[in-house]
């Protein structure tokens, strides 16, 4: 392995020996839960796979079924670029054919994928692809928008400011309302005031906002998490009316927070 791998195989190596110093007891074993967000992925010395979400599964509660969402995973390496992103969908698909026992416990019934909406109508193709890959496990698209004028935050994704209120990007959008696909949304807190225009935009699409919305406590943000919070949750109220948009409560772990542990 390069230096680099090696460095990020010690630190999993030394995270899973803390992890394992304490065994926590379910609060409510009896409680049904549905596990709406979570990736699978094999990065080098870096995996979460199949075998591992089923042993985190069998910690005491009462798992009875998970939705996987995109994390740029398993793209195609050939063929149309906008075409690439289902071979994420055909990978999860693919995990499942070889873990019958994830398959039984539900894990990845639903499967939250990529497609570009900026394709605007043409974006059929896409979702098309998808549900085909998907063998009815897809669901839905998760589309990144997350930015932010600071090159100290996290870019995971080729973006710029405004996407959500252009004509193209909600043209798409309505692609997948048509077809009773849901849209989940990443984000940054200073820029929810695009969902509410988006909601607005496409009323018959089901719209979700992911990890809270994007509290930022690192970078230009630090020191400064009064006023972060009082920000967001000034944005977040604009939501309250629509009845299209939900929230996934999550996400705060991430060391985009700035709560200096993960």
């Amino acid at each position: 392995m390069s230096g680099a791998a090696d460095a990020t195989a010690e630190r999993l190596r030394r995270w899973e020996d803390w992890l394992a110093l304490l065994q926590e007891t379910a609060l409510k074993p009896e409680v049904e839960i549905l596990d709406a967000h979570h990736h699978l992925w094999d990065r080098g010395g870096h995996t979460y796979l199949p075998a591992q979400l089923l042993a985190d599964a069998a910690g005491g509660h009462r798992l009875v079924g998970s939705v996987y969402v995109e994390c740029r995973s398993g793209y195609r390496s050939s063929g149309p670029e906008h075409l690439r992103p289902v071979g994420e969908t055909e990978v999860v698909v693919s995990m499942l054919a070889e873990s019958p026992q994830a398959d039984a416990a539900g894990l990845c019934a639903g499967i939250v994928g990529f497609a570009d909406l900026s394709l605007g109508a043409a974006v059929d193709d896409v979702l098309d692809a998808h549900l085909l890959a998907g063998q009815g496990r897809f669901r839905g698209v998760r589309y990144a928008t997350a930015w932010d004028a600071d090159p100290a935050i996290h870019r995971a994704y080729p973006t710029h400011p405004g996407m959500l209120r252009e004509a193209s990007v909600q043209a798409g959008a309505r692609r997948l309302a048509a077809r009773g696909l849901s849209l989940d949304l990443w984000l940054y807190f200073h820029q929810v005031g695009e969902v509410a225009a988006l909601a607005q935009a496409c009323p018959e699409l089901s719209i979700v906002l992911d990890h809270c919305g994007g509290i930022v406590g690192i970078g230009p943000y630090v020191g400064r998490r009064a006023e972060v919070f009082a920000q967001w949750r000034q944005a977040i109220r604009t939501l309250q009316p629509l009845h299209n948009v939900s929230v996934k409560f999550g996400g705060l772990a991430m060391a985009l927070a700035g709560f200096d542990w993960r």
